[in-house]
């Protein structure tokens, strides 16, 4: 029977899981929601949220729910196109960068062809790999974080179809050097994905060489520096070409909501305000960063993005569990090149990350 077909066939993919709602663990702590801190899926917390959802009803003012989304895609795509100095041609607009994933892969990708990701990565990668049925290959960081163009080229072979970096990577939170990128989009045959959703926060974007390559994709989002996580809102960038056959021939009619790409627009015309707070968080990840690597038994990774991996003297799932149990929530992460036992926490404003450095404190003194 198919149901039984389909459980042999994803039996090995594994469930993903966003862990215990803050509700739900106020409750089992005896604690009020609202002092949970909830630092494990790096979500924007620096623009309030009484601020976006003044947003979300300005644009379901201007919206009819009752007809399909019109002109609303060409605004947004006019918007991003003037934010970044791109066309909105070469624009590709999702339901969240997740979607862009999948639908990346699979249009280029057939079942049994290669995937290289320079890893560790974003887990919706080999997540989609698997289900795809796509064969995934791991091409290692250096303990340094950084990686040679050259031995990765040199392990492609004629079934690698598409190589994958996050830049910033998810979850050692550098960005990579420039010219290490490129050297990859020049010589890989196949298709370059770079994952871009923390490029706000880091030094360079590769936007502008998209436009004139047919192999470079730029994956960009709204949930980390426009704080629409909620939402799911997301856009890839790349050739012309690419971009007309995935919005005319691939892609399906209305993948966005219209509140949503107008949403989108909303924030957009306000990109003023959310420089300002892509700035403050850069400067609290900085603080934080000094912070935790002044702490005793506990090393820190610089970061480019707004979120920040570290470890301890102590286990991994030790410091998770008693940090749950003070109402933290973080991210554990696991083994990385040259470090073990990493977890990964959100940037927030001063007082959350005061709170935190606290309870870590206490938590492996």
């Amino acid at each position: 029977m198919i149901l039984q077909e389909l459980k042999e066939r994803y039996s090995s993919v594994e469930a993903y899981s966003t862990g215990e709602g803050e509700n739900e663990l106020a409750q089992r702590l005896g604690m009020n929601p609202n002092e949970i801190l909830k630092l494990n899926a790096n979500e924007n917390l620096f623009v309030p949220r009484s601020y976006i959802t003044d947003l979300i009803r300005q644009a379901s003012d201007e919206v009819d729910p009752r007809i399909y989304p019109q002109h609303e895609g060409n605004e947004l795509k006019k918007a991003i196109s003037e934010v970044n100095q791109v066309k909105p041609e070469n624009i590709v607009l999702a339901s969240g960068g997740d979607q862009i994933i999948e639908q990346i892969l699979s249009a280029a990708l057939r079942p049994g062809d290669t995937v290289q990701a320079i890893t560790p990565t974003f887990s919706m990668y080999p997540r989609t790999c698997m289900i795809k049925g796509f064969n995934y290959v791991e091409e290692r960081l250096r303990e340094d974080f950084s990686f040679e163009p050259d031995d990765i080229i040199s392990n492609t072979d004629k079934e690698s179809k598409v190589l994958i970096l996050c830049n910033p990577n998810n979850p050692t939170a550098n960005q990579f050097q420039r010219k290490s990128v490129m050297e990859l989009v020049d010589n890989y045959e196949g298709m370059v994905l770079v994952d871009e959703a923390y490029a706000e926060y880091s030094k360079y974007s590769l936007i502008e060489e998209a436009e004139d390559r047919d192999n470079l994709v730029i994956l960009r989002t709204f949930s980390k520096a426009y704080g629409l996580a909620g939402m799911r809102l997301g856009y890839l960038i790349t050739n012309r070409e690419l971009a007309e056959l995935l919005n005319e021939r691939y892609m399906m009619p209305y993948p966005v909501s219209s509140l949503t790409l107008k949403t989108g627009v909303k924030i957009l015309e306000k990109i003023d305000y959310f420089k300002e707070k892509i700035q403050l968080t850069k400067e609290a990840r900085d603080n934080l960063y000094l912070e935790l690597s002044e702490m005793d038994g506990v090393k820190a990774f610089p970061s480019e993005t707004n979120f920040i991996l570290f470890n301890t003297r102590k286990s991994m799932r030790q410091v998770y569990s008693d940090l749950v149990n003070l109402g933290v929530v973080v991210r554990k992460i696991g083994d990385v090149p040259g470090s073990s036992e990493c977890l990964r926490v959100t940037v927030a404003p001063a007082p959350m990350n005061k709170a935190f450095i606290s309870a870590l404190g206490e938590v492996i003194k």
